[in-house]
């Protein structure tokens, strides 16, 4: 009797621990959606689509011998930001 109850203690154990686990890793995985879409809200914002016009139209008609120390603070922030 004494190795019946020692069998389902053990067993009760493993399940106890392989659920743990598993919610262990739901959770670790719980962030990860808000975070992606507040990514493509911010990807869609008129703010980065006025940086990605300026990086792809405007900054490569510019001197790039004084890299990023020739833009404006302004042109320096769309850049930076998109990066």
């Amino acid at each position: 009797m004494n190795i019946a109850a020692l069998l389902v203690s053990v067993g009760a154990l493993l399940v106890s621990g392989a659920a743990s686990y598993r919610q262990l890793r739901l959770a670790g995985h719980a962030n990860t959606l808000p975070v992606l879409v507040e990514l493509f809200r911010e990807h869609r914002s008129d703010y980065l689509a006025e940086a990605r016009w300026f990086v792809h139209q405007e900054l490569p008609g510019r001197d790039v011998s004084e890299g990023l120390h020739s833009l404006t603070r302004e042109e320096l922030k769309l850049v930076r930001d998109l990066v």
